[in-house]
């Protein structure tokens, strides 16, 4: 590792390994960074994330629907709050002037690094040994914490040597916090809560610029079945989960005697609206990364409903293709359904069997009168009744919404409340092209 900050940088910047665009676009004008302390958990103040895509959907007479993504990349927008003190409030009553009309930089508090070595005023290059991901020409980073705090701009990357489009204004120790930074923009409409003359509570709403970061590039998706993945994890029964049912009807009135009602929709769509825990980083991540894969409501996946649908009445044969149900309520019910073609089998040991349906019908015999659901594969292993969980519905579903809000309760714990609509279970398709 480097233990001088480069002083002749005209061989690099001649080199052809040098990249000098990314991404992004930096937006014009200056750029500020963010001088004021986020409230973050456990302080009592939630950090909220927002992500928004933008889809028209098209609904034919029967249902069916065609979906278009207007956004291959999201707006984003953070809600935050600030407690200001010790003369903070002064500064902030003589920033925000300027600031509101002013594209800011605010720090991510997650994405930071240490800066190796002291950095002495005007230096216009940083050595990070194995730079983050997030080093890249054109984004703007944060160094140091509080008013002093300054924001510099990455003009090109070299390896792990990373050149900024100025020079810093002031000289920084080693150990300075250095963090991947976010420009953008104040809402217009701003409050304080003044408590106290020399205290107040600042709400920020903070516009992210279009474009200022990189596309989102989520990872792969960890289980698929059938041409679509397989959104896993369970909701939080802590709080409620909602589900509600909607089935478009023709109504026939001559405002006198009789009426008349159509439905010219097969099936009712449902949607389920549940609030889902993630514990780390990773696991938030994981739903975000399935709302970008999916464009907001563009794409489709399915979901075990994580209900108790349907009580077996034994347990499953090897090489078997059926999976009888007590009672023949499944049968009348769902023969003819045009969602309700999958199922999932959960394992005491925690696997988890994705089957889909071919068809439904009724058995009586000296077991009873019961529901066969005749399936598109077979069992590979035998399993006794008993060391079955549950057994449900898998349905295909899309988001509710083209929004999406993470609220951080800590800086790695958040929660993330979504809906999700039942489709029609038919052939996967491939999303439509690059979009803005």
């Amino acid at each position: 590792m480097l233990n001088v900050w480069p002083v002749n940088t005209q061989p690099l910047l001649d080199s052809d390994a040098l990249e000098t665009e990314g991404p992004v676009v930096p937006p014009e004008g200056e750029r500020r960074a963010w001088p004021f302390a986020i409230a973050w958990p456990p302080s009592g103040q939630s950090v909220q994330e927002r992500y928004r895509y933008l889809t028209e959907i098209y609904t034919s007479r029967s249902g069916r629907e065609t979906r278009s993504a207007r956004r291959s990349r999201p707006r984003k927008r953070l809600e935050f709050s600030c407690v200001l003190h010790d003369g903070g409030l002064a500064a902030w009553q003589a920033f925000v002037h300027r600031a509101l009309v002013q594209n800011l930089v605010v720090p991510q508090s997650h994405l930071v690094r240490q800066l190796p070595a002291e950095m002495p005023q005007g230096t216009n290059a940083l050595y990070l040994e194995d730079s983050p991901d997030w080093m890249l020409p054109g984004m703007a980073i944060v160094i140091g914490d509080g008013s002093r705090r300054e924001t510099l701009t990455i003009g090109a990357v070299y390896g792990d040597l990373n050149y900024f489009t100025a020079g810093s204004q002031y000289p920084w120790p080693a150990g300075t916090p250095v963090y991947a930074g976010l420009t953008g923009v104040l809402d217009q409409a701003h409050d304080a809560e003044l408590l106290t003359a020399m205290v107040a509570r600042l709400g920020v709403t903070f516009h992210v610029r279009p474009l200022s970061e990189p596309a989102p590039a989520p990872a792969e998706p960890p289980l698929t079945f059938d041409g679509r993945e397989v959104f896993l994890m369970r909701p939080n029964w802590v709080q409620p989960v909602s589900q509600s049912w909607v089935r478009p009807v023709d109504e026939l009135d001559y405002e006198i005697g009789p009426t008349s009602r159509y439905s010219p929709v097969p099936f009712a769509a449902d949607t389920l609206q549940a609030t889902y825990v993630g514990a780390t980083r990773e696991e938030v991540q994981a739903i975000v990364d399935l709302f970008h894969r999916m464009r907001g409501r563009q794409g489709e996946f399915y979901a075990p409903s994580w209900l108790p649908d349907l009580t077996l009445r034994e347990g499953l044969t090897a090489g078997a293709t059926t999976l009888r149900v007590q009672g023949t309520e499944s049968a009348e019910v769902y023969a003819a359904s045009l969602t309700h073609r999958a199922l999932f089998v959960r394992l005491r040991g925690g696997e988890l069997l994705l089957r889909k349906v071919t068809s439904i019908g009724v058995i009586d015999d000296a077991q009873g009168n019961d529901s066969v659901i005749n399936l598109a594969s077979a069992w590979g292993d035998s399993v006794p009744a008993s060391q079955v969980v549950m057994a449900g519905w898998l349905l295909l579903r899309r988001f509710a919404s083209d929004d999406l809000t993470v609220e951080w309760r800590t800086s790695a714990v958040a929660t993330v409340q979504f809906g999700m609509v039942a489709l029609e279970a038919l052939a996967a398709e491939a999303l439509e092209g690059e979009v803005l």
